[in-house]
């Protein structure tokens, strides 16, 4: 029956001619759905900041770095306690720590380093 409808030329005109529409059509859908991809990564962007934007607002912090710490100091404030004095020793110390990695890094072993512990604030 498909044969009577569109006679195919001793040339194959028709079907070079099926073919290239064929082969248009899966061009324009396959671009058709990156546009659509491209559209849809952005909206997800879009509401992936609002979201954090609303947990910050929720928590109660200026912004996710805020709201992160207090979530954190929340949910684990022993953890938390323990993670605090460790930046501050470290933040105290910075000078001789990097001094001493450097050493270590020059000698390419291990090396022992003197910080200095101050006392709890009370």
């Amino acid at each position: 029956m498909l044969k009577n409808s569109f006679p195919i030329g001793s040339d194959g005109s028709w079907t070079l001619a099926l073919q290239a529409y064929g082969q248009g059509i899966r061009e324009e859908g396959l671009a058709s759905s990156r546009r659509l991809e491209g559209v849809f990564q952005q909206a997800i962007g879009d509401v992936r900041k609002e979201r954090q934007a609303l947990a910050s607002f929720i928590v109660g912090g200026q912004d996710r770095w805020e709201s992160g710490m207090a979530m954190m100091r929340d949910a684990r404030p022993v953890q938390w306690n323990s993670f605090m004095w460790e930046d501050r020793l470290v933040q105290d110390n910075q000078p001789k720590i990097r001094d001493c990695r450097i050493a270590a890094t020059q000698a390419g072993q291990p090396k022992p380093c003197v910080i200095t512990i101050n006392p709890d604030e009370r």
